[in-house]
């Protein structure tokens, strides 16, 4: 557990055959947040929406005990990843490393 947490990370969690939603869905629900990662060069394949919405229930269900984390990189041509519109009702911070990105999810957990 890496500072006294122990991150699950989608893609590393899963074993092969794992249905994604369900996966991500059970994931969430024995978590404490969720950190988005939005980057410039993500392409959406329908996964994104759906993981927001789950969030938002879980932030619904368990309030001050969830905490929904959007975390938005630019590249460096300028352009940045795309803030989805319900995570706009949420905080989200624009890193300018990856050390400030890890003390943002820090102090939000």
């Amino acid at each position: 557990a890496l500072m006294g947490y122990d991150p699950w990370i989608d893609e590393d969690a899963m074993p092969a055959g794992t249905s994604l939603e369900r996966g991500s869905l059970k994931g969430m629900q024995e978590s404490c947040g969720v950190v988005f990662f939005l980057t410039p060069s993500f392409k959406d394949q329908g996964f994104l929406q759906t993981e927001v919405d789950y969030a938002v229930n879980e932030k619904r269900s368990k309030g001050d005990a969830f905490a929904i984390i959007a975390l938005q990189f630019e590249d460096e041509q300028g352009n940045v990843g795309e803030i989805p519109e319900l995570l706009k009702h949420y905080v989200w911070k624009k890193p300018k490393s990856n050390l400030q990105a890890l003390c943002e999810i820090v102090k939000s957990v």
